[in-house]
């Protein structure tokens, strides 16, 4: 039988909107994601640390909407994406996505009932790796990603 993960919770300070400088209009314009996955308004991006902010209005996840993805596919993507923010700001550098040590799903978006979500993202060893959490404005935590590892694209980008 499988059994129930414990869904974890955080401490959690909801970020000034006016931190989250980086804005989905500077965002897309260097990723090239289709709108049901221009999954974040806005991001910060601070020393080792990047906290991304979920685009609230997506379309449907899927055609036809209303399947059930037990993995949260746009909540992972939230955190590929908010790392991927951080190395374009501090290096300079786009990363796709090439491995993940693990990644926990406690809850899916639509658990959340009208609070923000947020990606907070941590660079280790200088960004070889990153660790990653999804909460909402409680702390309540919808995704843990361990060692989520980029490989990186050869032209250099900005933000």
């Amino acid at each position: 039988s499988v059994k129930a993960l414990n869904p974890p919770e955080i401490e959690f300070a909801v970020p000034d909107v006016d931190a989250l400088d980086i804005t989905a209009e500077d965002i897309y314009r260097v990723y090239f994601h289709g709108p049901a996955y221009q999954v974040l308004e806005a991001v910060q991006v601070d020393g080792v640390q990047a906290i991304g902010l979920m685009a609230s209005d997506l379309p449907p996840n899927s055609v036809p909407g209303g399947l059930d993805f037990p993995m949260a596919p746009r909540l992972i993507e939230l955190c590929f994406q908010t790392a991927g923010v951080w190395e374009i700001r501090t290096k300079q550098r786009m990363g796709l996505p090439l491995a993940i040590g693990s990644v926990t799903t406690y809850r899916q978006p639509e658990d959340a009932a009208g609070k923000r979500l947020y990606a907070l993202i941590t660079a280790v060893e200088d960004g070889k790796q990153f660790d990653a959490q999804v909460v909402d404005e409680a702390g309540r935590v919808y995704v843990s990603m361990v060692g989520y590892r980029t490989v990186q694209l050869p032209d250099q980008v900005s933000l």
